[in-house]
């Protein structure tokens, strides 16, 4: 049904009875868990992304980060901030709660009109290995799971597509008890249609949001593909994790990207200084 992001690139949470009930979950009870820790009503953040080509520095991305989830619906909204050629570029995309893509749209201050992104499973992010498609999650029903191994506080998940692959043959998720009865995955293995190791993301500082939610300070993806030599690396300001307002719908539809206006939530590159 879902699939991660990168978005967002999100995090997840196992709220449990006790550790000990922890040890009796299977791979597929542990993933519906973390979802509905990923899968908050609103999230926004203020993202600082940071491409790398060996230890040289190849482009610095700067935007807004807005996650909806309804329980129908799940929509993503970025908006760029820096670097200015790229100010108030904007993309949205939108699934169903089967995981059909409904939306991938794209709004640009120099053509100052919406058009449709042909191919977002194949459109990487400029000078990185992230995938459009990487800004929603990866967990749900597109995915059968299996527990490979627990090592005290760490379970290591693997997740195969049930269809055929859209970008990746599987996943390998580690998931660490935080605290006790939560749980956060905090490294994903990333291996493409053929088998091939293709990246590899890891997470770190997580900070309690509100009620059941954490998410991380900042994280690093490292591309194992011998082809492409990179490092991206991306820190979260401004997190804020909250029931929809009202507002929200307004926001998040495809009409509100011709308006020309900024997504609502304070995001600079002084954030990060």
């Amino acid at each position: 049904m879902k699939r991660l992001l990168l978005g967002v690139m999100m995090l997840g949470l196992v709220n449990t009875a006790s550790s000990q009930d922890a040890v009796k979950f299977d791979a597929k009870t542990i993933m519906l868990e973390l979802q509905k820790q990923i899968l908050a009503p609103m999230a926004t953040t203020c993202v600082q992304m940071r491409t790398f080509e060996g230890n040289s520095l190849k482009r610095t991305f700067v935007f807004r980060r807005g996650y909806f989830y309804d329980g129908m619906k799940e929509k993503i909204f970025l908006d760029f901030v820096f670097p200015p050629e790229l100010s108030r570029m904007k993309y949205f995309l939108v699934e169903d709660e089967t995981g059909f893509r409904e939306m991938e749209l794209m709004w640009t201050m120099s053509q100052r009109r919406t058009r449709r992104i042909i191919n977002a499973t194949q459109a990487y992010l400029q000078a990185s290995d992230y995938h459009l498609d990487d800004l929603l999650d990866r967990i749900g029903e597109e995915w059968e799971y299996s527990l490979v191994k627990k090592d005290g506080k760490f379970f290591t998940i693997e997740a195969k597509p049930r269809s055929k692959p859209k970008i990746y043959g599987r996943l390998i998720i580690r998931v660490e008890e935080i605290a006790p009865n939560i749980f956060v995955y905090n490294e994903i293995t990333f291996y493409d249609k053929q088998g091939n190791l293709s990246k590899r993301e890891k997470y770190f500082d997580f900070k309690h949001i509100w009620d059941i939610y954490y998410r991380p300070s900042w994280m690093i993806m490292e591309s194992l593909d011998p082809d492409r030599k990179t490092r991206t690396e991306l820190r979260f300001r401004r997190w804020q994790v909250r029931p929809i307002k009202e507002e929200d719908n307004f926001v998040f539809q495809d009409s509100y990207l011709g308006l020309e206006k900024d997504f609502p939530s304070k995001c600079s590159e002084k954030d990060f200084d």
